[in-house]
């Protein structure tokens, strides 16, 4: 049986509490929404403006009558208030401030009704302040074994989502107890997730109690950036939470999810001419069409039957010559060798330093040597590559979670796009996976190839890209890990690969020419010119709208749908990193400084503006100078190594540097030419 109790309370007799506007809207939607057979299939009761009385007793017979195989889902909205000991109670209408605990809920009772509670499915949702500091508890009670593990059965146990942390205040100064008066954004994310079946992640019918959190997370976190939904609780295995009726294919774009989804038949309709449109040169759409038909309802059937009519072809202006991406080059404090973006909270990340990228300040200083760094998609974790091993961060308060040991010496990092996978790689390796179940992280089944040479992970699907040294460029699933399709041979100067957000597109960069690729046949369908520039890496816009390519002569950024040049910016960078709303670009020189770009008007007045760049013209006189100077010194160690017999040895170094060095029986000469070189030189 699936029991849900809705508790919602919006008017207080003690004037100390102030009225809500959102509670009693937020608890009817949400009760038809669990109520509904397609979606929650629940046995819902809607409790509104209660007595705390009647509240505890609701409270207690629902779990006390449970049965052992039931689901039980308590949603409590309204105040939330911490006592002078810190202790949560949650307030009824009749709930006065100066007898808190014997006229409220307590928290602590709500634990308790749970822990001894036949029910050992449990869900509690808290729209309220001080939410996050709901009471852990014991697991709930099992009958058997004394043993936690064998008392949890798959997906048992008890999951706790709350709309605040529990250090986000209740109280203003004159101590007046004031709440969101505006529709809360946590509840209604969890509607839209259930209702639409946007939460149904992997896209096999069933939401999860966990994919609902992260589809909350991000919601909430989107939406109100002051606002840090939790989940807290144990549980094995996939908790059910909700249908998502008619599975659809992993891969398909939310947007259109959201559309073939909808209780609109309008929008329903639309989405499925997206899919008919599409059918024929995207695989995944074909799959969702074929799902559809089968399974869908004689409207979408039918509409999915269609003749496939060619959309027609789409004619694109050129791009101005003065339609420039980016402008004002600013150069931050501090050096790095890598820098990431935040997908959700206006930070970014150094090798040495977090950043507030809405005031350019630093927050606080990261610990020494880490040579790769890298966020999850929900912004809620930082992977960092120490000379010691793995770190994964909390972004609450940038403190260590947890540390993973690595196979080798230090390489690169990525999240999977759910924020439970982990990959870590070296060039000429192989790709190690982690996967994270609870608090732990877990080494999993690693992928395949031996000789990758460069991996890209989608940040909107559970897919990545591997590029070996073989000169095969594969897509993966990182959901089942195993690869989707056959691979494809390619250029054997291909050195980096990059995946679009949404996973439909590959850039693929040889020391020739920058390629676009279709992901689903990994056909090329794209080529980009740049013939007589030495190239060093690709990479998306979080848009996917642009494709920034860095080399010697600097980065150029090229429009994916026009394929037209849309600027240069004459200055050697390594791959350059953009803000998830694509206002700022970011890249390290090979001599480590920080270097910034906007799309704004103006920079913030604390950042330093650097002075024109060199064009690319400007910087070969720059280079001729400097090859006079080798070929000179060139002449001079030849004539040395003549003299005494040496050996002649001509070095170049990664960080830019190249010098002449002469070794023999008389000791060893080393003359430097100190030149920076951009990367890829």
């Amino acid at each position: 049986m699936r029991t849900a109790l809705i508790v919602a309370t919006d008017t207080y007799a003690d004037p100390t509490f102030g009225a809500l506007r959102a509670p009693q809207h937020d608890a009817a939607e949400l009760d038809r929404v669990l109520a509904d057979p397609a979606i929650g299939a629940f046995s819902t009761e809607l409790l509104v403006n209660t007595p705390f009385q009647r509240i505890r007793e609701r409270i207690d017979e629902v779990f006390s009558r449970a049965g052992s195989d039931d689901l039980v889902l308590l949603y409590l909205s309204g105040h939330g208030v911490k006592d002078r000991t810190g202790k949560l109670h949650f307030a009824a209408g009749d709930t006065r401030r100066d007898l808190l605990p014997s006229t409220s809920v307590p928290a602590q009772f709500v634990r308790e009704m749970i822990d001894h509670s036949p029910a050992r499915k449990v869900v509690v949702w808290l729209d309220c302040c001080y939410g996050g500091a709901f009471p852990s508890g014991m697991l709930p009670r099992a009958a058997g074994s004394v043993d936690v593990v064998e008392q949890l059965d798959e997906g048992r146990g008890c999951a706790v989502m709350t709309a605040s942390t529990h250090i986000q205040y209740a109280y203003e100064p004159d101590g007046v107890v004031r709440g969101e008066t505006e529709p809360s954004v946590f509840t209604k994310a969890i509607i839209e997730g259930l209702r639409t079946g946007a939460a149904d992640a992997d896209g096999d019918g069933e939401i999860t109690a966990q994919e609902l959190y992260d589809f909350v997370y991000r919601w909430v976190r989107r939406e109100s950036p002051d606002q840090t939904p939790t989940r807290s609780g144990t549980v094995s295995g996939d908790l059910r939470i909700a249908y998502a009726g008619t599975p659809l294919p992993a891969g398909l774009p939310d947007e259109v999810r959201y559309l073939l989804r909808s209780n609109d038949p309008t929008l329903r309709s639309a989405g499925v001419r997206i899919l008919v449109e599409r059918a024929a040169t995207d695989p995944i759409a074909e799959a969702a069409l074929a799902v559809l038909t089968r399974n869908g309802s004689a409207e979408v059937a039918e509409a999915a039957q269609a003749p496939v009519v060619p959309a027609p072809p789409i004619v694109r202006k050129a791009v101005p010559d003065e339609g420039l991406v980016l402008r004002h080059g600013a150069a931050l404090d501090g050096s790095a060798t890598h820098v990431a973006f935040s997908p959700v909270d206006p930070v970014l990340a150094t090798s040495d330093a977090i950043w507030d990228t809405t005031t350019w300040q630093r927050k606080t200083s990261l610990p020494p040597g880490i040579k790769h760094l890298a966020f999850s998609a929900d912004g809620r974790l930082l992977a960092v590559d120490r000379s010691g091993g793995i770190e994964i961060l909390s972004t609450w308060d940038w403190e260590v979670l947890v540390r993973i040991h690595r196979p080798a010496r230090a390489g690169r990092l990525a999240f999977g796009h759910d924020g439970r996978t982990l990959l870590w790689w070296r060039p000429g390796g192989q790709v190690w996976t982690w996967t994270r179940e609870d608090d732990q992280w877990l080494m999993s089944v690693d992928l395949g190839p031996e000789d990758v040479r460069a991996v890209a992970v989608s940040s909107g699907k559970p897919l990545a890209v591997l590029l070996t040294d073989r000169h095969e460029l594969r897509l993966w699933d990182l959901e089942h890990r195993t690869p989707v399709g056959e691979g494809r041979r390619v250029d054997s100067g291909v050195r980096d690969v990059a995946l679009s957000p949404d996973g439909t597109l590959i850039a693929t960069l040889s020391t020739r020419r920058p390629e676009l690729r279709r992901a689903s046949d990994l056909q090329g369908v794209r080529a980009f010119d740049m013939t007589g520039h030495v190239l060093g890496s690709v990479g998306f816009s979080p848009s996917g709208r642009t494709l920034a390519i860095s080399g010697m002569t600097g980065v150029h950024l090229w429009d994916v749908a026009s394929g037209e040049l849309r600027q240069v910016l004459p200055v050697g960078v390594k791959a350059l990193a953009f803000s998830p709303d694509d206002r700022f670009a970011v890249g390290t020189s090979p001599d480590r400084r920080i270097r910034l770009w906007t799309t704004g008007p103006d920079l913030p007045d604390n950042l330093r503006v650097q002075p024109p760049a060199s064009t690319p013209e400007e910087q070969w006189r720059i280079d001729r100078r400097i090859l006079l100077a080798l070929t000179l010194a060139l002449v001079a160690g030849v004539a040395a190594a003549v003299l005494v017999r040496s050996v002649l040895v001509l070095s170049w170094w990664a960080d830019g540097l190249t010098g002449l060095a002469v070794a023999g029986g008389v000791g060893r000469v080393f003359w430097p030419v100190k030149k920076r070189v951009p990367s890829g030189g």
